[in-house]
């Protein structure tokens, strides 16, 4: 018995840091279409939304079909010139060509032009185009270690002062990151653990197109440091109307991080000497579509869909729809996900030619890439906290529900007397608007409403 479902197969065990094999490979390129080339090419893609609100009881809904055509994403070198002699990269006039867009609000149509190249060869349509480019990592990194002072900033995570001994203050109190140091990996004072996260950018109102940026932190750097936008590495951009196929979009870094991890890169240091490092793709998060996207499983709102444990869920009617809950009933006894079943559960899902087995549909180059997928991909949450309970509740007691006792309509007049007045703490950049503007709040709105003005504003309202 597995997560409630009875498989016919054992799931074999399997460490991390692992090499994929034959088979393995086969999974990758599973719905990925055709290995992406060295230069930019046009790419007939497909779209794989799902409408998962409809899943069968067993998780195993039909797919979208494909479109026509085998996807051909081409990914470019971001670091050539744009012409023979130029000053600018071809990822520096890219991005100056978004800015330029986002600044003045151009529509699809002024930024879009008509060229045989952008049509598919397989189908003969350009409509479905997209691409990517690689802003390579290694040639970022250098940068940074040859800026004085950066790398006794990577000797925080040796330095630093816990203020609590059993707190959680910072990545190297979790379990994932002491694991990387107890191993020897982590405790060598120039190895280094990168973060991923990516987001997608809706350029145009009035257009599908967008954009999907891969970012990368170090988390050997403070806090602070690691967010600043200085230190922040942007190695991929995928452009395009529809999502991304995660496996081409990483594929270009695979190679890397395994040379990063067992070979580490000679960087040049201030002093004139050179210091090997090695590297890890540690950690990352991303919002829950973009998550079940790139470790290629159900959505949230789908059976099996939570990427931590295998809880089925279950359809709950929601006024004229329905929407998928996972009932929190005592005692609830739900198996977490290991890292190792998920290679299991692509192959058999595979092999049994189904959509998927307990919500996974297949296999992620992130399983190669990070020590633990599962446990290093984190929640995320600015969408899961703030945009989603502190924002509902927000919405049941201001908006939507003022015939209803628990709402609070009644005083939203008191309420916005009071955060009016209230004086925020130095470190509050930005104060939170008025009730009346609640459609408008930003996460760190609600971040700042629940965890700092939510007491004394409510204090002494009646429900």
């Amino acid at each position: 018995m597995f997560g409630g479902v009875q498989q016919e197969e054992e799931f074999e065990q399997h460490p991390g840091d692992e090499v994929p094999n034959g088979e393995d490979e086969e999974l990758l390129n599973d719905g990925e279409g055709a290995s992406s080339s060295s230069s930019e090419s046009s790419a007939s893609d497909s779209d794989d939304d799902e409408s998962e609100d409809n899943e069968s009881e067993d998780g195993s809904g039909e797919e979208a079909e494909e479109l026509d055509g085998e996807p051909n994403v081409g990914v470019a070198d971001g670091d050539v010139p744009l012409y023979p002699n130029s000053r600018i990269s071809l990822a520096e006039s890219l991005i100056m060509i978004l800015t330029l867009s986002l600044r003045f609000s151009l529509s699809g149509e002024c930024v879009e032009l008509e060229s045989k190249d952008s049509v598919c060869e397989r189908c003969g349509d350009n409509t479905k185009s997209a691409f990517f480019i690689e802003i390579q990592l290694i040639h970022q990194l250098q940068k940074l270690f040859l800026r004085p002072g950066f790398v006794e900033q990577l000797m925080y995570r040796f330095n630093r002062v816990k203020k609590h001994a059993v707190n959680y203050e910072d990545i190297y109190d979790g379990n994932v990151y002491k694991e990387q140091i107890e191993n020897g990996f982590l405790s060598h004072v120039h190895n280094i653990s990168l973060m991923w996260y990516t987001d997608g950018i809706q350029i145009f109102k009035s257009s599908k197109f967008g954009v999907r940026p891969l970012f990368f932190s170090i988390n050997e750097l403070s806090y602070k440091a690691r967010t600043l936008k200085e230190n922040t590495l942007l190695c991929g951009l995928w452009f395009g109307k529809l999502k991304p196929k995660p496996n081409l979009f990483l594929k270009p870094f695979r190679q890397t991080f395994q040379t990063f991890k067992t070979d580490g890169f000679r960087f040049h240091v201030p002093e004139g000497d050179q210091i090997t490092v090695k590297g890890k793709l540690l950690c990352g998060t991303c919002d829950l579509p973009a998550k079940s996207l790139f470790m290629r499983s159900k959505q949230f709102n789908a059976y099996y869909g939570c990427a931590k444990c295998y809880s089925k869920g279950e359809r709950a009617p929601a006024g004229r729809t329905t929407v998928h809950v996972h009932p929190f009933t005592p005692p609830v006894e739900v198996r977490l996900r290991q890292n190792n079943e998920v290679i299991q559960c692509a192959r058999i899902a595979r092999r049994t030619e189904k959509s998927n087995i307990l919500g996974i549909k297949g296999l992620s180059i992130l399983y190669f890439l990070m020590p633990d997928m599962i446990r290093g991909t984190g929640i995320d949450i600015m969408h899961q906290l703030f945009l989603g309970v502190c924002k509902a509740l927000t919405k049941f007691w201001f908006d939507s529900f003022s015939g209803e006792l628990f709402s609070c309509s009644a005083m939203t007049d008191i309420i916005n007397e009071r955060l009016s007045s209230i004086r925020s703490p130095s470190f509050v950049q930005r104060m939170t608007r008025s009730l009346a503007e609640l459609k408008l709040w930003k996460a760190k709105e609600y971040k700042l409403f629940f965890f700092l003005y939510a007491i004394p504003a409510l204090n002494a309202v009646k429900f």
